[in-house]
């Protein structure tokens, strides 16, 4: 199924290349062997400064000149340093690309910005072979647009006197914003010059949206499962109250209605509401492997939108029971477990690029504890689709600017009626 994706972005890849995006949004090249630049040295701990025009013999796809970083420590840990390019460009979205290879065993790392979780892009590099990283900006913790002027990596958990070559070659973003945006030597890839918004592709990963596993879609290591609020006692404790999976308290089952009603949110609160709804549901967990990771679900559902330049994405839903303690008196001591059902949906992005634009309802991307799916249909103004598992609707707003969407959800007796909004740039 991986293998099916990663087919499916290449062809989007290759619609892209043909149709192309307005002038507005470019590749552009950081480095491909003719650029100089430097490294941080306030924050660099690689051994030594990195060589930026070395020949060492072709690398397959990788051919001289490119950066070489070599040398050794006395001590194991982590090498890291920021690569410094000789003019910033802004980032539209899209992907940053590079060619890699290492003459050890290492575990290579690419961020953006301040490095933590979920903004590091990981990849285990095999000794003497050479790899292609198409990484989503979007994995990288960061929202375009965004101004670029430096690009960290590093090598991670490097053993003591272990000489190691890493050679980086190649560095691009697939969709830099504005004319000015190629870096100074680096060349830039325009568009056709067409003024029509790009075709958009539906990425249709599907699978079993109640499997609580899915395969890897990215290059990189899966996110981890959201802390768990719980010590074990209380688990256990908890269980003989209830068989939900999961135990909310009344604040957090209030904040989740809150999102679910409010119908004045702004594209940022539409994007992130999902991702912190679930995650107060699953960092009350009663038990592991009941539902996909939601994490996971919404880095990967941004990775699509990003690879789509923000114009296609997959609608992020959650289908699933979780119980919420409730107070039996005004001074609230002692309280009643009562039984909920969350059914939602958001957005990966807060934007899209082009008034044209298209979701897709993917099981792919369906927390649930159900086997079967709910029903959804898609407003603008006085116009709603009804959009089936497996497809994809297009959505066409008449303005720029921020604009709502009108979600309705309906599974069972259980019917809920959301207002999103995006912008619309």
């Amino acid at each position: 199924m991986a293998n099916r994706m990663f087919k499916k972005i290449a062809m989007a890849c290759a619609a892209m290349a043909v149709f192309g995006y307005s002038q507005s949004c470019k590749k552009v090249t950081l480095y491909s062997g003719s650029e100089e630049g430097s490294m941080e040295e306030s924050t660099r701990t690689f051994p030594e400064q990195p060589e930026w025009k070395a020949n060492w013999g072709n690398f397959g796809k990788m051919v001289p000149p490119y950066i070489r970083l070599s040398g050794q420590k006395a001590s194991k840990g982590d090498w890291t340093g920021a690569l410094l390019f000789p003019a910033s460009i802004n980032v539209a979205g899209g992907t940053l690309s590079m060619d890699v290879r290492a003459t050890q065993g290492v575990k290579f790392g690419v961020w953006i910005g301040t490095r933590g979780e979920g903004k590091t892009f990981y990849k285990n590099l095999a000794a003497n072979e050479t790899y292609s990283l198409e990484i989503p900006v979007a994995q990288l913790g960061v929202q375009a647009p965004f101004t670029l002027d430096k690009i960290n990596i590093g090598l991670f958990g490097m053993g003591a006197y272990q000489y190691t070559t890493l050679f980086v070659d190649n560095i691009a973003v697939s969709c830099a914003a504005g004319a000015g945006g190629t870096a100074a030597g680096g060349t830039a890839a325009s568009s056709t010059g067409t003024t029509q918004a790009a075709a958009v592709t539906d990425f249709i990963v599907g699978g079993e949206a109640s499997s609580p596993t899915r395969p890897q879609l990215w290059d990189g290591e899966p996110m981890p499962q959201t802390s768990l609020r719980y010590t074990p006692e209380e688990q256990d404790s908890l269980r003989q109250r209830t068989q939900a999976a999961f135990a909310l308290e009344w604040e957090d089952h209030d904040r989740i209605l809150r999102f679910l009603q409010n119908d004045t949110l702004s594209p940022k609160e539409s994007r992130e509401g999902w991702y912190k709804a679930l995650y107060l549901v699953t960092n009350h967990r009663l038990r592991d492997s009941v539902v996909a990771n939601p994490k996971q679900l919404f880095a990967d559902a941004n990775g699509i939108a990003a690879m789509n330049e923000m114009r296609s994405f997959p609608l992020l839903v959650a289908n699933l029971d979780y119980s919420y303690s409730t107070c039996t008196d005004t001074l609230c001591n002692s309280t009643v477990i009562e039984d909920y059902r969350l059914l939602a949906a958001g957005f990966p992005t807060s934007y899209t690029r082009g008034s044209k634009i298209r979701i897709t309802y993917d099981p792919f991307f369906v927390t649930t504890d159900k086997h079967d799916l709910p029903s959804i249909e898609i407003c603008t103004g006085s116009t709603c689709k009804q959009v089936e598992p497996g497809k994809a609707t297009d959505i066409e707003f008449t303005s720029a600017g921020i604009q709502k969407l009108v979600v309705k959800l309906a599974y069972g007796a259980t019917k809920v009626q959301q207002t999103l909004s995006l912008e619309v740039r």
